[in-house]
């Protein structure tokens, strides 16, 4: 049978209620004196001065907890303005980019290199030609698959 259930093969043997022991008297509790007057007086003062202390310890870390956030909100204030500068920079960049009328780069102030124009380039083939053009690749093609076949029979 499995561990931990009842009847799982090992029968513990059977204790003997007071064997070997000899039956004490009962003893009576002394019941604790109730504290006097002065004795309350003095604890009631420990207890004020405890929670005097607790309230100092938690104030000081209140005001340390304030200052980390003021330093914290400091810092996130300049992210933001990090940001926003960035973002301004960033749609400056954009439009120079979409209105290339300005001759030279705004940060710097070198002139702006303008991309030489592409030669023309043959006339485009009409579709007619391209089809015609197509069909002799693929004419090709094969006849080289052909002869790669040939050699390899």
């Amino acid at each position: 049978m499995p561990r931990g259930v009842k009847g799982s093969g090992k029968a513990a043997a059977p204790k003997k209620a007071n064997a070997g022991r000899k039956e004490k008297a009962p003893e009576k509790k002394v019941r604790k004196a109730y504290p006097t007057f002065e004795e309350r007086i003095l604890l009631a003062d420990q207890k004020i001065d405890r929670l005097i202390k607790i309230i100092d310890s938690r104030r000081k870390l209140i005001q340390k907890a304030e200052a980390d956030l003021n330093t914290r909100i400091d810092a996130l204030n300049k992210n933001t303005d990090l940001l926003l500068k960035a973002i301004s920079r960033k749609e400056q960049l954009l439009s120079a980019k979409r209105d290339p009328s300005d001759e030279t780069v705004p940060e710097t102030g070198a002139p702006i290199k303008k991309p030489k124009p592409r030669k023309e380039s043959s006339s485009k083939m009409t579709p007619e030609e391209l089809k015609a053009f197509r069909v002799e690749l693929m004419a090709k093609a094969r006849a080289a698959r052909k002869a790669k076949s040939g050699k390899q029979d």
